[in-house]
């Protein structure tokens, strides 16, 4: 009987032991969902908040050298509140619609010819692709290798270039490509095997694209009304391009329209700026002299650029001569653009130089203007761009003022001072001595909104720029300073602007 109460007595006690933890076990799977929340992969981390303190912390701002102190108070320890439901943020991308293509449609009669290097094609295109063709319904890439980017295709423009020239030296990148190129190499490596710099052989190399894009895009794409031909570094404002030619232009007339820039007597259309031809001009120029390639590629090598020998063929073979189109089509971007009378009501359609980044910036932008189908003046990119950022004064900074520069006098071969330089008012002789002498200069000047002073130099500036930093290099430093209230007073006496500037042609 002991026996068996000892064994009845454990088996009780067993159960008991047994039925509480499974009781246990339920409550806290139960308890589970509030005590553990499992987060999606791609949600940032749940952070612990930090102890609240007297600190100092450094806060440097976009457009200013200078950092500056900012003493933030103890803060008292935040008491807890439900989180609100976040809202939904749009951003843009690849799921996303471009609000450009959407009110301006590609109709079809105009192609974009892009032009660019293997060196720097998969550095540059990319974003091009992501951002500024995708209104485009076709277009055509050229370069001087062939080459894909995923599913876009990259020609080779210099392919037909007869064998003897391409044994030359202006050809030896293109030869290293094609070797690079056989065993997969990487392009970026090509500097070890060259002599001289990519940048210079790339230079020799792009005269001789122009003429041979023209004919391939011309072959491939004959019955096109306007041909629109720009490089991996140009932005092309979809809306104000569209806009332009289908109010402004004549598909039945033979076209060359461009930034004028000259080259001794030879005015050319800049091919970094982007040029247009039209169906008709390419027609005239192209259908018309089949053999006029053989003698371009003999002379364009002492040419020191293939957009200026190009406007020469254009003229001699097809009697077309470029019109200007400045500064709607353009060579700057937002932060070297010298905004003033030139630069303010005038629609912009090209600009050139833009990094990857500032052309996904601008496109950024774009999507994000309230009213997508107004034209995007001047006015808008130094509202948006430019005056949030300009300051009265700034040190290791090059604000580009160059319309004016004065400098240390040269003495004559008599080692005497110039006279002429004695005639000068005293604030203009003054003026390279130092930044603030320069400043009085500027002062005097009613038409001067800016100016720099580096290395014994004052420049001056009649329109107002952003520009870009300059570190002290060699012992020079740069210091630049805008005239506030004389732009101030620029802006408030030229807005709004009513109407488009166009140019007519």
């Amino acid at each position: 009987m002991n026996i068996m109460s000892f064994y009845s007595r454990r088996t009780l006690i067993s159960g008991v032991v047994a039925l509480t933890l499974i009781a246990l076990i339920i409550s806290f799977r139960r308890s589970m969902p509030d005590a553990i929340h499992l987060r999606p992969l791609n949600s940032p981390p749940i952070l612990p908040s930090p102890p609240a303190s007297d600190f100092t912390h450094e806060a440097i701002t976009l457009d200013s050298p200078v950092k500056q102190q900012t003493t933030l108070p103890a803060q008292a320890a935040p008491t807890p509140t439900p989180s609100p439901k976040p809202e939904p943020i749009h951003t843009y991308g690849s799921t996303s619609p471009d609000r450009r293509c959407e009110a301006f449609p590609d109709q079809g009669d105009i192609l974009l010819v892009v032009k660019t290097g293997a060196t720097e094609s998969y550095n540059k295109l990319p974003t091009q692709l992501l951002t500024n063709l995708q209104c485009a319904e076709d277009f055509l890439i050229f370069s001087d290798l062939e080459q894909k980017i995923g599913r876009y295709q990259i020609y080779d423009a210099l392919d037909k270039v007869n064998d003897t020239i391409k044994a030359s030296d202006h050809f030896e990148l293109y030869r290293a490509q094609k070797a690079y190129q056989k065993v997969h190499g990487d392009l970026t490596m090509l500097a070890d095997d060259l002599d001289g710099t990519i940048r210079d052989h790339g230079w020799n190399l792009d005269k001789y694209k122009f003429l041979h894009m023209l004919i391939d895009t011309y072959h491939m794409r004959p019955d096109k009304k306007w041909y629109v031909f720009i490089e991996t570094d140009t932005y092309v404002v979809w809306s104000n391009l569209l806009q332009w030619i289908d109010k402004n232009l004549d598909p039945k007339k033979s076209l060359y329209l461009g930034s004028p820039a000259f080259l001794g007597h030879q005015m050319f259309a800049h091919g970094g700026s982007g040029f247009i031809l039209s169906g008709v001009a390419m027609h005239d120029f192209i259908g018309r002299n089949p053999e006029m390639v053989e003698s371009f590629d003999a002379t364009v090598k002492n040419s020191c650029c293939g957009d200026a020998h190009l406007a020469k063929y254009l003229q001699e073979k097809g009697g077309l001569k470029v019109t200007g189109v400045w500064p709607m089509i353009n060579g700057e971007k937002p932060t070297t653009l010298p905004f003033g009378s030139q630069h303010w009501c005038q629609p912009v359609m090209t600009m050139h130089h833009l990094t990857p980044e500032e052309v996904s910036s601008f496109w950024q932008y774009e999507q994000q203007r309230p009213e997508i189908a107004k034209f995007l003046l001047f006015e808008e990119i130094f509202k948006f761009f430019v005056e949030p950022h300009l300051l009265a004064e700034r040190e290791d900074w090059d604000n580009l003022s160059t319309d004016e520069q004065i400098r240390p006098p040269a003495p004559t071969e008599e080692g005497k001072p110039d006279p002429e330089w004695e005639k000068r008012p005293e604030a203009e002789r003054k003026a390279f001595l130092s930044f603030e002498d320069c400043g009085r200069l500027c002062a005097t000047m009613p038409d001067c909104f800016q100016y720099s002073h580096h290395d014994q130099i004052c420049g001056l500036s009649r329109t107002f720029k952003l520009g870009h930093r300059a570190p002290e290099k060699d012992g020079v430093k740069w210091r630049s300073a805008s005239n506030l209230t004389r732009i101030r007073e620029f802006t408030e006496s030229h807005r709004p602007c009513m109407s488009p500037d166009w140019i007519d042609i």
